[in-house]
């Protein structure tokens, strides 16, 4: 795909912060096996979603969730958050605790595979992340096996920095995360 064609998809994004009403939808996308196999079971149930995005919603988790749009269609979910709130997962990054770390998927199957992930993701990162002046870098952290997210965060100008294995505070589960930064400058440099 073009950058002209791309730019133009890009464009369609929208986003709108989470919502209760949101949840529903939300275990319905998860629950999509292409989506799912990321997840384990025990995380795909109402219950779960509102543990895992109630205090989101309510403001006392520090990170940002959104629905993604296109022309107005909830088609997916996107976050973002200042890895400085987040001290035992930055502890375990070696970043810089004002990095921004993103992390989303496309719920719509209709979506998918079709060349939507990187203009959403582009558009995430001018209208939310980087519409803020302080912010210098963006990350994002994939599983080293999702080959499919590291393609569209690499379209985007992500780089590859190192693989590790991280330990989730809350569950104490250990999962490899493949660390990828994008830099202020390089994002503005390359998509205009």
């Amino acid at each position: 795909m073009d950058a002209e064609a791309m730019s133009a998809r890009e464009v369609r994004f929208t986003f709108r912060p989470l919502s209760r009403a949101d949840l529903p939808q939300m275990l319905a996308w998860l629950s999509d096996p292409d989506v799912a196999r990321w997840y384990t079971a025990d995380e795909l149930s109402t219950d779960s979603m509102e543990e895992e995005f109630g205090s989101m919603i309510d403001g006392i988790e520090p990170v940002r969730g959104f629905i993604a749009n296109i022309d107005g269609e909830p088609v997916g979910y996107i976050q973002c958050y200042r890895l400085g709130d987040h001290p035992d997962y930055l502890a375990q990054l070696d970043l810089d605790a004002d990095d921004v770390s993103t992390d989303l998927f496309l719920g719509d199957s209709r979506y998918r595979n079709h060349g939507w992930g990187t203009p959403m993701l582009r558009s995430f990162l001018r209208q939310i992340v980087f519409a803020d002046p302080a912010v210098m870098r963006a990350t994002i952290m994939p599983n080293p096996g999702n080959a499919r997210a590291i393609s569209v965060y690499q379209k985007v100008g992500f780089e590859p920095v190192r693989a590790l294995p991280i330990r989730d505070t809350d569950s104490g589960k250990i999962e490899d995360e493949l660390i990828m930064l994008l830099p202020r400058e390089d994002f503005f440099l390359s998509s205009g």
